[in-house]
Order: structure tokens, then C-alpha cells, then sequence
């Protein structure tokens, strides 16, 4: 009699096997799941550094602006800081300058080099002479003007004034020059008027300069209480080269003054003015 196995045993068994293998074939699966899982966690790259967004002050939202670039300083010890350029200034321009045309004292003459020493600043530029009537300053297109004393050597009381005037345009100038020519030339009154006596008009004459015009004229008076030995010889020089314009007034205290009103030698054999030897200096210190 052959032996066989109960059908539903053998059913059992099998379906018991099967449950061992899945069971075990899970355990293995979820080893490795859990390996791969933290071996994934270990190697995900770490989150990106970029730096946050920042509100400017107009409450936009916009990305910081790099910091700006730094060297070391030689003298902080290699500590490093900001080097902020200086804000531009324009260019400052500057106007003429009359001062620097002024003629020194080397340039006026009378008899012998050196006679006529330079004695300051002081006093109103624009009213120079009593000659002149009215300021000028008010002179249209003057753009600057300077005053030089002089005083003789051998008499302190004899001096010399130069003005100086600088205009925007050569038509300015030429109007000044003609102004004051017309004052010097009619100033005799204003001399009588001060209380002058014996005033003598002796006459225009023009100088030859470089570039330019010149003339003087000359008048000779007896100030208030002086003697016959204390006249005075006033002469009023005008300048006019380009835009500037010269004024010299000398008033010169002597007994009596010798010259020549030319420029060229002639039969008297006496200097020429001193006006004539001054003049085309101060003309050569005028130009622009």
C-alpha cells in the first residue's frame, strides 16, 4: 500500500515557504531602502550661499551692491580701507590783473636813473589826480585798475601817481583814454579853483609809443603861501594800448624845468621831457 501525502499538507508547506522567502527578501529590501537613504542624506550639497535681497531707500526690492575694492595702506599696517576719490571742483577763472602792469619806479624819469623811488599804494585809485572829475570806476567796461606812488629822491614833496585800467573791449579803452585827455586838458580851471596862482597851460603833446596812443599835457602853478621858488610843474600822461590805459601824473616842485617837447635832438641841445622818455615804457608795460 503506497504512502501519500495529505493534499492540503503539502499546500501548507509550500504556501509557508513561499511566506518565508518574502518576508525575507523584504527584510532585505528595507536594509538596503535605509542604506540608500542615508547615503543620499549624506551627500546632498549643502544649500546655495547667495545672499539675501536687501529694500533700498526708494522700498524697491534690489541686490546689494558690492562692496568696493580696498588695497592695504603703506602706514596701517597692511590694515585695509576705502579710498574715496575727492569731488571735483570747476576750474576757477581769473580776471585781469591791473597791479602787474603798474611800471616800476626804474621806468619814470626825470634827470638821472634812480631819481624817482616807489612809495606805496595808498590813496584812491579812482580820483588819482584833481583833474579827474568823476570816478573811474564808472568808466563803461572797466574791468580793473591799480595806483602807484612815487616820490622824487631829491624832494619828497614832488610826486608821481600812476593809474592803471584794464577794459573788456579796445573801443572802452579808447573812450577812457579820450576822457581823460579831455580832463587834463581842461584841468586848468579845477588849478585855479584850489587856490593855485600864476597856473600856465604849456601845451598837448603827443609821444610816439609801440602799439598804441600817448600824449601829455603840462601846467605850471604857484601853491597856496608858496614862493617864486616853489613852483610846481604838473604834467598829465595818457596811455592807451589794446584794452588797457595808463595814467601818470608827475608834480614836480623846481625852481624852473629846462626841456625839450620833442623827440629828436634839436638846436637847443636840452633832454627831451621826461614825459617823452617815460611814456613809451610804461606803454611796453601795458600791453595785453
Amino acid at each position: 500500500m503506497s504512502h501519500q501525502s495529505a493534499p492540503g499538507r503539502s499546500r501548507g508547506f509550500t504556501i509557508a515557504v513561499v511566506a518565508v522567502v518574502i518576508i525575507v527578501l523584504g527584510v532585505g529590501a528595507g536594509i538596503v531602502l535605509t542604506s540608500v537613504t542615508n547615503r543620499n542624506e549624506g551627500t546632498d550639497p549643502p544649500p546655495s550661499a547667495s545672499a539675501p535681497l536687501t529694500t533700498g531707500t526708494g522700498g524697491a526690492t534690489t541686490a546689494p551692491s558690492p562692496a568696493p575694492t580696498t588695497e592695504p595702506s603703506p602706514t596701517s599696517g597692511g590694515t585695509q580701507t576705502a579710498t574715496v576719490p575727492p569731488p571735483s571742483t570747476p576750474a576757477q577763472t581769473q580776471g585781469p590783473d591791473a597791479s602787474v602792469r603798474l611800471p616800476p619806479s626804474g621806468d619814470l624819469e626825470w634827470q638821472a636813473p634812480g631819481d624817482w623811488l616807489a612809495a606805496g599804494q595808498d590813496g584812491n585809485p579812482a580820483l588819482p589826480s584833481r583833474c579827474v572829475q568823476r570816478s573811474l570806476t564808472s568808466q563803461p567796461g572797466i574791468l580793473d585798475l591799480a595806483r602807484q606812488n612815487y616820490t622824487l629822491a631829491a624832494d619828497e614833496r614832488s610826486t608821481a601817481v600812476a593809474t592803471v585800467m584794464i577794459f573788456e573791449t579796445e573801443e572802452q579803452a579808447e573812450q577812457a583814454a579820450q576822457q581823460l585827455r579831455a580832463w587834463s586838458t581842461s584841468c586848468l580851471n579845477q588849478l585855479v579853483a584850489s587856490g593855485n596862482t600864476n597856473v600856465r597851460q604849456h601845451g598837448n603833446h603827443q609821444v610816439s609809443v609801440e602799439g598804441g596812443e600817448a600824449g601829455f599835457t603840462e601846467f605850471s602853478y604857484l601853491p597856496p603861501g608858496a614862493g617864486q621858488g616853489d613852483a610846481v610843474f604838473a604834467s598829465h600822461g595818457v596811455i592807451q594800448v589794446g584794452i588797457s590805459v595808463a595814467y601818470l601824473v608827475m608834480e614836480v616842485r623846481t625852481p624852473e624845468a629846462h626841456w625839450r617837447y620833442t623827440e629828436q635832438p634839436d638846436e637847443t641841445g636840452l633832454e627831451s621831457h621826461p614825459m617823452i622818455r617815460t611814456l613809451p615804457k610804461i606803454a611796453g608795460r601795458i600791453q595785453a
